[in-house]
């Protein structure tokens, strides 16, 4: 699965988050951005518990955002563009996207 490519990955550098030019992971259809997509189809299908996710993903970036409070985020270009996770009275996750779309 992606998951281990996404952990190696979000452990490099990236321009949104104060580093420099990444291709790998800060280009639309890097291949974070591509573990990214794959993650999101996978957790729609099986709505993660927020154990699963931290084993699957490891630590959010964050645990709330200008969209939702309390979720899950991770970022594939810092807060320019991320994958949340928004938990529900069942403590699964619905998985959306957060894009600036510039």
């Amino acid at each position: 699965m992606h998951f281990k490519r996404f952990k190696t990955l979000r452990q490099q550098e990236s321009y949104f988050e104060d580093g420099t030019w990444n291709s790998e992971r800060d280009t639309f259809e890097s291949p974070m951005h591509q573990s990214l997509l794959a993650i999101e189809a996978y957790f729609k299908a099986h709505p993660p518990s927020q154990s699963e996710l931290k084993v699957s993903l490891g630590e959010p970036d964050a645990q709330t955002s200008p969209v939702c409070e309390g979720c899950w985020v991770y970022f594939w270009r810092g807060w320019h563009d991320y994958l949340y996770f928004q938990f529900d009275e069942t403590k699964k996750a619905e998985v959306k996207w957060y894009q600036a779309l510039d």
